[in-house]
Order: structure tokens, then C-alpha cells, then sequence
């Protein structure tokens, strides 16, 4: 239980009940310490002043912490829910924001009373938000839910899948979750495993003794062995070989890996990471991974949302990019024209913020002055409609190339089969036999490529 501080405390009957639109944190009551019957208090922390070395352990005791800040980093609201914290909230208050929240935590009759606590100020790691800024936009926005459970799963030693398409950024946060937890001070241990042969992956990731195949005259640590007491990131982990599932179930379950042609057991430390693009659950489902590593890698699960459904954020987004575009390359841009940002906003980025951040270097390559014009963003943003369907697969794959990306044929085929039923069922009204009719399949077939995917949900 905090105690002992300076505290400013208000009644929370007052708070959800007021119909006052100028309560402020100086209606605060100020109380010389916290009382002894106020158990499971929610509890406003002001950190703007605070070192957050010096806050008490917010995971012990019964209170419900949330933070108040001023400062809107995204990598800041990671960082201060790794530390226990519940929610985060910004200045100045948004008094609806912070009555839902009450209303949500009353209603399981944990809240007494609110208890505002005033301390000093510190800053996170300017890398750290340097790299999600690039990829968040509006923390407040539809990224806080993810943000939120980043600094979650910072806080537990257990395995994580990021799951979202290619250039959301998964490796960013997958990152800023290393940084935050824990392990922050070992290695940062990643592997692409759709790049890496099939025939050298087991190699890689197991290491070798001397003789152990044609070519290995030394002996060496694979990257499990590498990530001792750090991070091990296996990205696109859904394209991991079949026969390498069991040996890395294994090592998940005793912690202990043997090098190709060694009988001796290393024991490893680390923590896995692991991101996707794929539908690991119907990939399950195909007999293409295994169920029980599935569940293994997937103790927390985050989806990171596509660029076009949070467009909100694609101004915050391109000023971030932007200036760090600028400052990386030397080239000074001071701004863009509205025609430039019209531009942006009327492309529907199928390569999320990895294309968005390409266009934009090639934007600054190109602009001769001091501010980008719509000339210089070199992307196609007129009507699909213009186009066939042979012209837009064509360009998909060209952008899907130059981006060195692999597995594209079923990439491109997982994508057009569900944005054929899903367009289908949703033209349909939710109908499922004639939408079964229309694409001419079967109605059995229609309900389960419905169900495998997790962003759809039929209706009964």
C-alpha cells in the first residue's frame, strides 16, 4: 500500500456525479497521508516530476496506479505501464476519459476514492521513442490499446507474438518491449526465418560443433545461445520449417539446447519474441505448425493495426518520419505543402508504415528545396477503379520486390481470398447462402474461411 506521501485525494462520488465541466486537478483535496482504510485505491500518479527510479513497487499491495503526464511519447506509456502502471492518462485531464475509467473500475467495486500523488521529472530513451514515433502517430489514438499492451507484456517474462501485415513495424515494438523490461541489458538477438534457407536455418539457430556437416571446420553458438539472458526474436516465424518446430518446442520447454552434432545440453536463458504476417491459427489448422508451439510462442498476443485503418495518424506520422528522414541524411525540410499532404492521405498504404517511410526518403531525395510539393511523392494514388485487376496485381508485386520481400505468391493469394469473401459477405448483408451462391463455393466452406480470420466476425 502506498503511504507516507503527499498526496491530494478528491471523492469519486463527487467526481462521477458532477455535472461541475471545471473540475480540475486543483479541486484536489490535500491530504498529509494516505489513510489506512483506503485498500484498493485508485490512485493518480502525477509523474512530470518524478524519477521514475524512485517510485515505490507498483506491482505490490492492492492499489490501482495510473499515471498523469504531459508528455504524449508513445515509448513513454510502454515504459510507465512495464512499471505497473494501469492506464496512462495526458494533460489536462479529459474528465470523460477519466469518468469511463472510474465507471469501469467501480463497477467491479475496487475504487474508494481517488488518491493524486506529486512527484519529479524524467525522460525515456530518446531512441526508443525516436523509433516508435515513426510508427505510432497518435498514442491516445487506436495504437494505445497496443502501447498499453506492450508495457504489459514488458512487465512478464513470458513469450510474445506480434501478429500484423509486412511494415506495421513489429520489430520496432518488439524492441521497445526489450527495452522496457527486464532483460533490457542483454542482447537483442533477431532472425528473419523466411530468409534464411531451410538447410542453414537449424544452423543458425541451434549452432554446430567442429565436423558436424561438409563446411564446418570450427565449432559455433547458434543465436539461441547468443540471446543468453536477452531477447530472441524469431521474425515471420510462421514460415519456420515443420522439421525445426519440435527441437524449438523443446528448447522452450527444458531451456536447454544441443548443437548439431553434439550430445551435450547448454542450458540458454532468454526470452522469445516472435512476429508474423500469417494466419498462424489456420496454418494450425493445415497442418503447417505445429498447435503446441502455437500456444507456446503465443502466451501474450498483440495485433498491430494496418496504416488504413488508423489514417488519424498519417500527419503525425509523416512529421516524425520526416524530421528523423532529415536529420539521418543532413538534407534541412522545414515542411510540405497541403497538396503534398492530400497526396499521402488519398493512398491506402498496402505497405503500412515501411512503404510510408520509403516514399518519403525518396520524396526528400527528389524535392530541391527547403519544402516537399505533391511532385515529389512518387506514389500512384488514383482510383482502383482506373485499373485492371492484372495492372493492380502487377504493381503489388513490383512494390512487394523492391521491398525484398519473399513468400509473396501465397502472401498475395491469402490476401485476395479473404478480401474476396469478406467484400462478398459484407455487399451480402451478412447472408451466408447467397453469398455461398455468389462466389460459388460451399456454404460450410464459407463459414470457415470466415472463422480463421481473426478480423472478421460473421454474424449468426
Amino acid at each position: 500500500m502506498l503511504c507516507n506521501q503527499i498526496v491530494y485525494s478528491i471523492n469519486m462520488e463527487r467526481l462521477l456525479h458532477t455535472t461541475d465541466p471545471s473540475l480540475r486537478v486543483e479541486g484536489f483535496q490535500k491530504v498529509e497521508e494516505l489513510p489506512e482504510e483506503l485498500e484498493n485505491a485508485f490512485v493518480l500518479v502525477d509523474i512530470d516530476t518524478v524519477g521514475l527510479s524512485s517510485l515505490p513497487d507498483l506491482k505490490d499491495g492492492e492499489n490501482i496506479p495510473v499515471a498523469l503526464t504531459s508528455k504524449s511519447i508513445p515509448g513513454y506509456t510502454i515504459k510507465l505501464v512495464s512499471l505497473g502502471f494501469y492506464d496512462v492518462l495526458l494533460k489536462p485531464i479529459d474528465e470523460e476519459r477519466l469518468r469511463r475509467l472510474l465507471q469501469k473500475l467501480d463497477s467491479s467495486q475496487k475504487v474508494q476514492r481517488i488518491i493524486y500523488l506529486h512527484k519529479r521529472e524524467e525522460e525515456v530513451s530518446g531512441e526508443l521513442c525516436k523509433e516508435l514515433c515513426s510508427i505510432v502517430g497518435n498514442p491516445e489514438g487506436k495504437m494505445k490499446e497496443v502501447l498499453l499492451k506492450v508495457g504489459k507484456a514488458a512487465s512478464l517474462d513470458v513469450p510474445v507474438l506480434f501478429f500484423g501485415e509486412t511494415g506495421v513495424g513489429k520489430e520496432v515494438f518488439a524492441k521497445a518491449l526489450w527495452k522496457t523490461s527486464r532483460r533490457w541489458n542483454g542482447p537483442f538477438v533477431a532472425i528473419n526465418c523466411s530468409a534464411v534457407p531451410s538447410e542453414l536455418l537449424e544452423a543458425e539457430l541451434f549452432g554446430y560443433e567442429k565436423g558436424a556437416f561438409t563446411g564446418a571446420i570450427s565449432s559455433k553458438e547458434g543465436l539461441i545461445e547468443s540471446a543468453k539472458g536477452g531477447i530472441l526474436f524469431l521474425d515471420e516465424v510462421g514460415d519456420l520449417p515443420l522439421h525445426l518446430q519440435p527441437k524449438l518446442l523443446r528448447v522452450l520447454q527444458e531451456k536447454k539446447v544441443r548443437r548439431l552434432g553434439s550430445t551435450k545440453e547448454i542450458h540458454c536463458d532468454f526470452r522469445l519474441i516472435s512476429a508474423t504476417n500469417k494466419d498462424l491459427k489456420r496454418l494450425v489448422k493445415e497442418g503447417k505448425f505445429r498447435e503446441d508451439l502455437y500456444y507456446r510462442i503465443s502466451t501474450a498476443e498483440i495485433h498491430i493495426p494496418p496504416l488504413r485503418e488508423r489514417k488519424d495518424d498519417i500527419p503525425l506520422l509523416v512529421d516524425c518520419i520526416l524530421q528523423n528522414i532529415s536529420r539521418e541524411t543532413g538534407k534541412r525540410i522545414i515542411g510540405y505543402t497541403e497538396g503534398f499532404l492530400k497526396k499521402v492521405l488519398s493512398y491506402n498504404w498496402p505497405g503500412n508504415v515501411r512503404e510510408l517511410e520509403n516514399a518519403l526518403t525518396r520524396a526528400i531525395s527528389s524535392c530541391t528545396g527547403a519544402v516537399l510539393k505533391e511532385e515529389d511523392l512518387d506514389i500512384i494514388t488514383q482510383d482502383y477503379e482506373n485499373y485492371s485487376l492484372e495492372d493492380t496485381l502487377r504493381r503489388e508485386v513490383g512494390r512487394l520486390i523492391r521491398e525484398g520481400e519473399s513468400n509473396i505468391y501465397y502472401t498475395l493469394m491469402d490476401k485476395l481470398s479473404k478480401t474476396i469473401v469478406q467484400e462478398a459477405f459484407s455487399l451480402l448483408k451478412g447472408n451466408y447462402s447467397r453469398t455461398a451462391k455468389t462466389l460459388g463455393i460451399n456454404r460450410l466452406t464459407l463459414k470457415r474461411m470466415l472463422q480463421e480470420d481473426a478480423q472478421c466476425v460473421p454474424k449468426a
